[in-house]
């Protein structure tokens, strides 16, 4: 598991109402996650948005919080809604209606 799924950053004064955030930069990858998947270290990466967190780390600089993840995404999707869940994959979520996320692989976990 990662050490932190995410982090909020904050400025020192609020001089913004615009929330930065970086859902799927997280690289954090548990040597135990790493052992257990059929993809390499370099593949596995390809499912994250790399170093768009270094593009924004600056925003508590002028005003703005930040929301960067730590947790990857090929570990878990930090930007997904509570009806995204996969009730195939975790056990005593609900069927709701068709998502098309869901029925494409793209579900929380």
């Amino acid at each position: 598991m990662p050490m932190t799924a995410y982090e909020v950053l904050h400025p020192d004064r609020n001089r913004s109402c615009v929330v930065f955030a970086s859902p799927h930069s997280g690289r954090d990858y548990a040597a135990s996650f790493l052992r257990r998947s059929v993809l390499d270290e370099h593949a596995i990466r390809s499912s994250e948005d790399a170093f768009v967190d270094l593009l924004f780390n600056c925003a508590p600089l002028h005003g703005a919080s930040f929301i960067r993840a730590g947790a990857p995404r090929a570990y878990i999707d930090l930007n997904r809604a509570p009806e995204e869940l996969d009730p195939s994959v975790i056990e005593g979520i609900p069927r709701q209606g068709h998502n098309p996320r869901v029925a494409s692989g793209l579900g929380v976990i």
